[in-house]
């Protein structure tokens, strides 16, 4: 939902693997790499990423899906 959730019409290059092929994986110079917030408005970031890889692997969470 639009509250939630960054909505993007068209995706800037140099943020995705392979986002044609839907590859989500955030690259390593990808700006939302260590970019996103462990607690937003009272709620935590989930402790895993979609793949149950343990969030923060950096300095901070990563924007997306995706841990790196």
């Amino acid at each position: 939902d639009k509250e939630s959730n960054l909505v993007a019409h068209s995706i800037p290059s140099g943020l995705f693997a392979n986002p044609d092929r839907s590859d989500y994986h955030l690259l390593p110079e990808s700006p939302a790499r260590d970019k996103g917030k462990a607690v937003y408005e009272g709620k935590s970031a989930p402790g895993s990423d979609f793949e149950t890889t343990s969030r923060p692997q950096g300095g901070q969470v990563d924007i997306g899906a995706y841990e790196q």
